[in-house]
């Protein structure tokens, strides 16, 4: 008989063994949900690299014959208001077949394996547990759903002349723009993220807790208070990164990363400043940079471009 095994994409990338289509495999198994069936009705597993399953699962050691492979990956969209925060989009998950999975593979956020194993194989049951504990994509580049709401909990209601003129905001940049940007809004429209399609443009992102206005131009963010004089200056601060009108210097200092970033607004320009504190040894002449800091000293100074620019 046939079974479905995922493989989680980091779990892969970390320390999975290649795999190749008709290979003979021996893996650690937990089950999935089985009111769940694959797309071909099949009894859905999970092999585990970690010895992380969750907590009572039960879990065997299968042994069978890999009979197909495929890569998924499930598109995602910007969590609204969250810069570098990323979630499940609703759509279906990109499925392509393969011949072989290499080992340590990342080209995919996960695997789909069809596995033959035989008719009286022992297979580990399923019970209603917590989800398992998972690595570093149980974490990473996703929020959890109560971002949608304000921190109180509570949707606020369109009576809200902030929230009305948010919506406004987002419609417009919408209409103006579709076929440059993605404009990705909360439910009761508090948040947005407006992520240009192409490279080299100024990504811009706001929410507002009812209290405070955030917002997020390129890796510039101001608070503003929560009024309408302040979705006037959210307004301006959109129309500088379409229009291009958004600068970024970054310098190395012996004990920091500079990022200024300068936004060109009617009235003058906004400057922000971030020091990423590095690490160098006393009289040492290197430094050990990393993440962000690492990034933007790469990246160096960018004259970002307009949305629309070709």
């Amino acid at each position: 008989m046939d079974i479905a095994v995922e493989i989680e994409g980091w779990a892969q990338a970390c320390c999975g063994a290649e795999i190749r289509v008709d290979e003979f495999v021996a893996w650690e198994l937990c089950a999935l949900d089985p009111a769940r069936r694959s797309a071909e009705g099949l009894r859905r597993f999970r092999q585990e690299l970690h010895d992380q399953f969750p907590d009572g699962a039960e879990h065997r050691r299968v042994t069978g014959t890999v009979r197909a492979i495929q890569g998924v990956d499930q598109p995602v969209e910007p969590v609204p208001g969250f810069p570098d925060q990323w979630r499940a989009a609703d759509a279906p998950p990109i499925v392509v077949d393969l011949d072989r999975i290499t080992a340590r593979e990342s080209a995919h956020s996960g695997f789909r394996v069809r596995l033959e194993v035989g008719d009286d194989a022992r297979l580990p049951g399923w019970s209603p547990r917590p989800a398992h504990r998972g690595g570093p994509a149980a974490s990473a580049g996703s929020l959890p759903a109560d971002h949608e709401s304000p921190p109180s909990g509570r949707i606020r209601t369109g009576a809200d002349p902030v929230l009305t003129a948010l919506r406004g905001l987002a419609a417009e940049v919408e209409a103006d723009f579709r076929s440059h940007a993605q404009v990705v809004s909360s439910l009761d429209g508090d948040a947005c993220t407006i992520q240009p399609m192409r490279g080299k443009r100024a990504a811009v992102h706001w929410r507002s807790d009812g209290t405070a206005l955030h917002v997020t131009v390129a890796d510039a963010d101001w608070e503003l208070p929560a009024a309408a004089e302040s979705v006037a200056t959210l307004r301006r601060l959109v129309a500088a990164a379409a229009e291009g009108r958004v600068h970024e210097h970054v310098s190395e200092r012996a004990d920091a990363v500079v990022t200024t970033t300068v936004v060109e607004l009617p009235e003058g320009p906004w400057r922000h400043e971030d020091t990423s504190a590095v690490f160098r040894p006393r009289g040492g002449e290197w430094s050990a940079i990393a993440g962000p800091a690492a990034e933007r000293l790469a990246r160096g100074d960018i004259d970002y471009l307009p949305w629309d620019a070709p």
